[in-house]
């Protein structure tokens, strides 16, 4: 009876799924909340004239809303947009995320709760509204009646000023292409599919590297080693080989290193000996090395 690895049976799923028409989505995410700013061209021309600068030399911005009415709602998005980007891969320049097979499935649940999460705080920040509103009434004073149009008057009509859009996409392969687009198809996949091993590669570099760079001070005086400098990396070694759509021994080796060096070492084992601490660090240093 043959046995397979995790990684052997990982490997087999993604060359099975990629040499299907179906090889996995792009993503895409738009958001947009309440326009909180406005170009303040009175402003601007008043301060010219008392000052005898050129009116293109200075430029005002009026806040319609104070900017921490927004602020959960922003942080919201640019958490999402960032955890995304962790569990997806580079494609293009117009916002796109390529989706690996096997990842789609977590991506999904991730998208999920992220969007319950948003529900929750674009409600909370509507609920609040009629006092936002009447703030902004004082704030602005004389000018809010210029702005008065962009302010809703009801809870539901705050509502649609928020606008969260993730996309998914299917990515199908050169056969849907006509026979004299698919060489044009296979040069520009081949470029991409580089571009994502690097990235890979990049992504467990940067973290053994910091890694490596906490290990060195750990247990000093005023600093501190938090077990995320661990979790990141373990995290990194369970996701990468599902995102991988090539095979990369180099980097499939420094994942089973990184998991062998890390898999019975904590925050305080690390703390607690200098040599421990020095130990890990040198040999983190020389798997992230293995992949440059």
């Amino acid at each position: 009876m043959q046995t397979v690895t995790p990684h052997q049976a990982v490997r087999k799923t993604a060359e099975q799924q990629s040499s299907a028409l179906s090889i996995g989505a792009t993503i895409n995410v738009f958001a947009s909340t309440f326009n909180k700013t406005r170009r303040n061209k009175q402003g601007e021309q008043e301060y010219a004239e008392k000052h005898g600068t050129d009116i293109d030399a200075n430029k005002m911005t009026t806040k319609l809303i104070k900017k921490e009415h927004l602020s959960e709602i922003t942080r919201h998005v640019n958490q999402t947009r960032n955890g995304i980007r962790h569990y997806t891969l580079p494609w293009d320049d117009n916002g796109n995320r390529r989706v690996s097979p096997l990842m789609v499935p977590k991506l999904q649940n991730y998208v999920t709760k992220r969007r319950m999460e948003w529900d929750k705080l674009v409600g909370k920040f509507a609920d609040k509204w009629d006092d936002i509103r009447k703030d902004s009434e004082q704030r602005l004073n004389g000018d809010f009646a210029k702005y008065a149009h962009l302010f809703p008057t009801t809870r539901e009509g705050a509502l649609e000023q928020f606008t969260l859009r993730i996309t998914f996409g299917p990515l199908g392969g050169k056969e849907n292409l006509p026979l004299d687009l698919q060489e044009m198809w296979e040069e520009e996949d081949e470029r991409r599919r580089k571009e994502i091993s690097q990235d890979l590669r990049d992504r467990l570099y940067d973290k053994l590297k910091h890694l490596a760079k906490r290990c060195a001070v750990a247990g000093d005086e005023g600093t501190a080693f938090h077990k995320s400098n661990l979790g990141h990396v373990l995290e990194l070694c369970e996701i990468l080989p599902s995102m991988m759509l090539d095979g990369d021994a180099d980097l499939m080796s420094a994942i089973d290193k990184a998991k062998f060096l890390l898999q019975h070492v904590d925050a305080d084992y690390i703390t607690s000996s200098k040599i421990v601490a020095a130990d890990i660090g040198q040999k983190a240093k020389e798997i992230a090395n293995s992949l440059m």
